[in-house]
């Protein structure tokens, strides 16, 4: 797959390679024990206004990750007593709201236009499984589409 950075600074991301991959081995006493592996990060680097190829394994492993953010509401409030001229004086004071989003800042950073994939990445589904997805989609496909044309209809529906 293929992936431009559209900012003026690098876009770096780090990858798990070996998350959820678990060692058994023995202590001093003869305990049977079970842990994760060490983890194993791969480094993606994007320089700046450039188009990179990336394995589409490291890109899923890269994208999988998420991170919970917090939700907050701004509100524009007056500052009593104080003018400037004929007009108040107003400050912005920024809640936190209680809620809490769970988001990928890879897939956040696609959408508000800093990184766009100029290759999709090889999908893995199979031909019957995207006919299936346009189908919930409220959709008709021709039963002699060909496999471009699923593709291709099944890229715009699922981003």
């Amino acid at each position: 797959m293929r992936v431009r950075n559209h900012t003026e600074a690098n876009m770096q991301f780090m990858a798990r390679m070996n998350a959820g991959k678990l060692i058994n081995f023995k202590d001093t006493l003869g305990n049977e024990i079970t842990k994760e592996e060490t983890p194993q990060f791969e480094f993606i680097n994007i320089p700046p206004k450039a188009e990179v190829e990336i394995d589409d394994d490291l890109w899923e492993k890269a994208t999988s990750g998420s991170t919970k953010i917090k939700l907050y509401e701004d509100t524009i409030e007056d500052v009593p007593g104080a003018m400037i001229g004929d007009t108040k004086v107003t400050r912005t004071v920024r809640e936190y709201t209680g809620k809490v989003k769970t988001v990928s800042l890879i897939k956040e950073s696609i959408k508000a236009g800093q990184l766009e994939i100029t290759e999709k990445p090889v999908s893995k589904l199979s031909k019957e499984t995207k006919i299936e997805t346009i189908k919930e989609a409220g959709l008709n496909i021709k039963a002699t589409a060909t496999d471009e044309q699923i593709d291709e209809l099944y890229n715009k529906l699922v981003p």
